[in-house]
């Protein structure tokens, strides 16, 4: 099984890459690393496993784009996300976003998976540009597993710095802090009956 995810789109060649939200349930807790590099597409499609994801595009105004900067302490980067849900036996296990985000000056895309307890249940490097030696080693992914939105999702508190890889993993920090607020968002807008 590989992971899944959602995310803020930047409209480019990115567009079909970027941002999409995923729900999910079938997954043991765990970091996935894609030497393949996939596309979101194909690993929204076997992170569901049998469950068919629908695809959806949720354009964000401008009080949940505030929203998001207030929970997470960073911007989204566009307003339209691409997501992708399914439900198996009626019940929704999760989401998955995939983040385009900079790194240095080049791209990276992560797939984040959120579990029903808004919880990160794995993260997987989907594409990487910057030289490898930049890169965490897949273990240092590991400490995001369980993790919620709180002050412990940081650097130098719940999560370690990685030497010769400090851009990254504010990058990644950024990017997970940025999903959970999303899919927080997108579910109280659920729950009190809002339009997304």
């Amino acid at each position: 099984m590989e992971p899944v995810s959602t995310n803020t789109m930047f409209c480019s060649d990115m567009c079909s890459k970027a941002f999409l939200l995923v729900a999910l349930g079938v997954f043991v807790p765990h970091v996935v690393w894609a030497s393949s590099q996939l596309t979101s597409d194909e690993a929204a499609r076997s992170a569901f496993g049998t469950c068919a994801p629908k695809k959806e595009n949720v354009f964000l105004d401008d009080k949940k784009m505030a929203a998001i900067q207030s929970l997470s302490g960073y911007e989204m980067p566009s307003k339209l996300v691409l997501r992708y849900v399914a439900k198996c036996g009626g019940e929704t296990d999760g989401a998955a976003y995939v983040d385009v985000h900079r790194v240095r000056s080049k791209t990276e895309t992560l797939l984040i998976v959120v579990d029903t307890a808004d919880k990160i249940r794995r993260i997987e490097v989907l594409n990487f540009n910057e030289p490898p030696e930049h890169m965490p080693k897949e273990k240092w992914y590991g400490l995001f597993v369980g993790r919620s939105l709180d002050d412990e999702l940081n650097l130098k508190k719940g999560i370690a710095l990685v030497a010769g890889s400090t851009l990254t993993a504010r990058a990644t920090v950024g990017a997970s802090r940025r999903v959970l607020a999303l899919h927080q968002v997108l579910n109280q807008s659920l729950k009190s009956g809002g339009a997304q």
